[in-house]
């Protein structure tokens, strides 16, 4: 069995110069303090610095409730760009918060998103070894074969491992069914 996935940092290790009280609250999952704040007058829809909203943060932490109440309550864009061109999907994906992911795609999220350099949901799963999202997106229809701006598949942005052995099986069948 695959060790899950390490945090890149915690929540208490982001930097708080540049955020909003609001972000690092849903950063954070404080769903209370998030209703506070909001009630309080804080623009959900506000980036911080970083051009990142509460709900890029939430994504990022995997904070579902934050997140459910952000987007039913708020109703808040699903799709903001940060500063690296990234919507908060991006950053469950990253992750490995599949109940995040599939709640925003749920919600409309743009699955098809595309950065600037061409990379989509399915490289950055692969770049980030998230073997369960990399076998989801493929099972819903995501495709292996996509190249980034740099020719790269996401099959060789992957490292080792359960995720890339899903790549190739799916790379395989999606050439075989391009014969």
């Amino acid at each position: 069995m695959e060790a899950r996935p390490q945090n890149f940092y915690k929540p208490e290790d982001l930097p708080l110069e540049g955020r909003t009280e609001l972000g690092l609250a849903a950063a954070s999952g404080n769903l209370d303090e998030c209703r506070r704040l909001i009630e309080s007058g804080e623009n959900p829809l506000d980036p911080d610095s970083y051009l990142e909203t509460p709900l890029h943060l939430a994504c990022c932490f995997g904070h579902l409730s934050v997140v459910k109440m952000l987007v039913r309550e708020c109703r808040v864009d699903l799709d903001p760009v940060n500063w690296e061109g990234w919507t908060p999907i991006c950053f469950s994906v990253a992750r490995g918060h599949i109940a995040v992911m599939k709640y925003l795609l749920k919600c409309r999220s743009d699955g098809q998103w595309i950065s600037s350099c061409g990379w989509q949901l399915m490289h950055i799963a692969s770049w980030y070894n998230q073997a369960e999202i990399v076998e989801w997106l493929a099972k819903h229809g995501a495709t292996t074969l996509t190249e980034t701006a740099h020719s790269c598949r996401a099959f060789d942005m992957t490292r080792p491992g359960h995720a890339r052995r899903i790549l190739y099986e799916c790379m395989q069948e999606e050439l075989n069914e391009d014969m």
